[in-house]
């Protein structure tokens, strides 16, 4: 599941607290997904949220792996506003076709990847 936050975007709390997803979550149809989240959320089984207050060097093994994480997530994300800047300044079309738009320029960047010497970075 790709989430991105931004101007023209639903949030990710938007996005995914409607009834639709969380029921598909809680009726386990997406058995083997997590949602990488901050401290913001309810806890549900489906989220992995940091421990408020970690007592145990586990737990704040936990925290540091959860940040770690989330940095990288967060960093994808800007290097795909800055490829595709429909992602950092906003649309206005229907959810459905964001989600199209976000899942296009996600395979689209993947192919950049695989394939530097053949795509034109500028033209991305």
């Amino acid at each position: 599941m790709l989430l991105l936050d931004g101007p023209g975007l639903p949030t990710t709390q938007q996005y995914l607290i409607t009834p639709n997803i969380t029921r598909d979550f809680e009726r386990r149809i997406y058995p083997n997904c997590i949602i990488l989240e901050d401290s913001g959320y309810p806890a549900r089984c489906y989220f992995l949220t940091p421990l408020l207050n970690p007592q145990t060097q586990g737990e704040q093994l936990y925290n540091e792996a959860h940040i770690r994480t989330r940095n990288i997530i967060e960093r994808t994300f800007g290097v795909w506003k800055r490829r595709f800047p429909i992602l950092a300044y906003g649309c206005r079309l229907k959810q459905n076709t964001v989600l199209a738009v976000i899942i296009a320029c996600a395979v689209l960047h993947n192919i950049a990847r695989e394939r530097p010497a053949e795509i034109n970075q500028h033209e991305l």
